[in-house]
């Protein structure tokens, strides 16, 4: 697919090999069902995350043509362990961001790229014009040399008085940081084994 298609060679990196993304799609499916109705996965490559989400309505952006046309065939063609509406779309993630709200927000494996200005006017526009009330933003932060940004959850939200809830580390010094109201403990934050920070 990848010849086909022409994407970069580390969207090819399987799921299984990615401890952070069975986290993520672990803490997703412990959601009480109210709260799976709109995933947004912002920089979604091959679209494997959405796939395995049991989310009503599941969107992927990517800026990447390629990668979007190649997780669109994936959608129709792939392994469906998740379930409801699900679609790709190409788009500028530190610009566009599609209207309404969500009950999960993805933005992992790219904010390592953005200056911590940029990363987190992004966290912010996220959090108070795209989050449901009970939503949940999800990042990583990366701490291992060769990234070009090594944030911190509580700069990312400076000047917001929301909780936020670390996971990790995984690979790569890598951290799983969780952001909204569905972090706190009346939210039912399922349990993570003794990866719980």
């Amino acid at each position: 697919m990848r010849l086909r298609y022409g994407f970069d060679a580390w969207h090819c990196i399987p799921y299984e090999a990615k401890d952070y993304a069975a986290a993520v799609v672990e803490l997703a499916r412990a959601l009480p069902e109210p709260r799976r109705g709109r995933v947004l996965d912002l920089g979604c490559g091959l679209g494997d995350l959405l796939r395995r989400l049991p989310f009503t309505e599941r969107l992927g952006w990517d800026p990447d043509p390629r990668v979007i046309a190649a997780a669109s065939l994936l959608g129709i063609w792939g392994d469906h362990a998740g379930t409801g509406d699900l679609s790709f779309h190409t788009r500028n993630l530190d610009v566009d961001l599609p209207p309404g709200r969500f009950d999960l927000v993805l933005a992992l494996n790219w904010l390592h790229d953005l200056p911590p200005a940029e990363a987190e006017a992004l966290v912010r526009r996220i959090c108070d014009q795209h989050l449901a009330p009970h939503g949940l933003l999800c990042l990583d932060v990366v701490e291992a040399p060769g990234y070009p940004y090594h944030h911190r959850p509580a700069a990312l939200l400076a000047g917001q008085d929301l909780p936020w809830y670390t996971l990790g580390p995984f690979a790569n010094e890598r951290r799983l940081v969780f952001i909204g109201t569905g972090t706190t403990a009346s939210g039912g934050f399922p349990q993570f084994n003794s990866r719980r920070d």
